[in-house]
């Protein structure tokens, strides 16, 4: 017993059921704004190519700020206010099962800044962390590395 091919899945030129179809009408597709395009390339690529969300800081701002750099020669139990991106974040409860906060940073002059908040700072904090979101951050400077003093929404 022979059987017959099923119907093509899609009709091509050749197909006797073949309906062209129109052309899509690209003027009615909205363009990318600068934060689409940003997104795009940081899925796509992990990097910024073409701005950076500090971009829309004024800056005045962001000349009030340490660049990163600037804080590898900071010296012991000093702060230092700076302006960054939240890259990625956890929580762990130290051994007094007080939650405490882990950040992963990227600073407007493209260092990547990892500091810790401790149980008290990470229960004022922790409801304004997303990651992705720009912040003003009072870091400090001790023996074992950096703290988060305090985080403000940019």
């Amino acid at each position: 017993k022979k059987t017959q091919k099923g119907p093509p899945k899609t009709c091509t030129r050749a197909c006797w059921k073949y309906e062209p179809q129109a052309d899509p009408d690209f003027a009615a597709v909205r363009p990318f704004t600068a934060e689409d395009v940003r997104k795009i390339e940081q899925e796509m690529l992990g990097v910024y190519l073409s701005s950076t969300p500090f971009d829309d800081l004024s800056p005045r701002l962001l000349a009030d700020c340490q660049q990163a750099h600037e804080l590898e020669l900071a010296s012991q139990d000093s702060q230092a206010l700076v302006c960054v991106q939240l890259v990625s974040h956890s929580t762990k409860n130290d051994r007094n099962g007080n939650a405490m906060g882990f950040f992963n940073f990227l600073s407007h002059d493209g260092y990547k800044v990892r500091a810790v908040a401790f149980h008290k700072t990470w229960a004022k904090i922790r409801h304004d962390v997303y990651d992705g979101r720009l912040f003003f951050a009072v870091l400090y400077k001790s023996d074992r590395g950096w703290s988060v003093d305090g985080l403000m929404p940019a």
